[in-house]
């Protein structure tokens, strides 16, 4: 037999090997894959669930007859409802917009009133 045939099947044959090699580890890999496909979809429904399951909790512990129902325990009773005067309503604008800094002034007050109504008292001035 010809040394240089010889050379060139030994060379066809280790690409065709190589390829061969190459098409069965990317087709494993695939399978592998579609393997792992419905354990991950699994995984989503659950997720799906739980986050349906908190949603659920959130709104029954937002409900007004179930805050109701916590102010009037006596570890909430220190909670007060504030006055429509105490509330204090900010409004996204430009920086631009705001009051300029020689409006800011120093204001007294009692200790027991809250934020909203300092920032409401220096509002109205």
């Amino acid at each position: 037999m010809n040394p240089a045939l010889f050379l060139r099947l030994l060379i066809c044959l280790t690409v065709l090997g190589g390829y061969l090699y190459w098409t069965i580890d990317q087709q494993n890999e695939i399978t592998q894959l579609r393997i792992a496909l419905p354990q991950l979809a699994k995984e989503i429904d659950e997720i799906r669930e739980e986050n349906t399951l908190l949603r659920y909790e959130i709104e029954s512990f937002e409900n007004p007859l179930h805050l109701l129902q916590l102010s009037r325990l006596s570890s909430f009773s220190h909670l007060k409802q504030p006055l429509s005067k105490e509330i204090f309503t900010i409004r996204e604008g430009e920086p631009l917009s705001l009051p300029s800094s020689s409006s800011i002034q120093e204001i007294s007050i009692p200790s027991k009133l809250s934020l909203a109504a300092i920032l409401l008292h220096v509002r109205e001035e």
